[in-house]
């Protein structure tokens, strides 16, 4: 039986907790096969073609907040997936094989 959530007020906001096992079909796959979301898949289908965008312009293309463009290209970075080569104002995104990264 599920348990109630626990509500805190916190500096920032607040925070909900939730106590207890997460169903199975709840919970995230860990395995090789990750995927996705919508966003970051968006973006690196948008770089490979144009590796020079910015992040302005591809939050402008693909309908998103530039704040969700960036945390998106944070974690591909984060993942192995996206990296940025040269400079801020001449530089370009390059993609990354997966197949590198395993």
């Amino acid at each position: 039986m599920p348990t109630r959530p626990i509500i805190s007020s916190i500096s920032t906001g607040v925070m909900v907790e939730f106590k207890g096992q997460i169903p199975d079909d709840m919970q995230a796959d860990k395995g090789s096969g990750k995927t996705l979301g919508k966003t970051p898949t968006l973006i690196l289908e948008r770089l490979r073609k144009t590796p020079n965008q910015t992040i302005s312009s591809l939050a402008e293309e693909i309908s998103k907040s530039e704040s969700a463009v960036q945390r998106a290209m944070l974690k591909l970075q984060a993942e192995g997936r996206l990296e940025r080569v040269g400079g801020r104002k001449e530089g370009r995104w390059e993609v990354l094989d997966e197949r590198n990264h395993e």
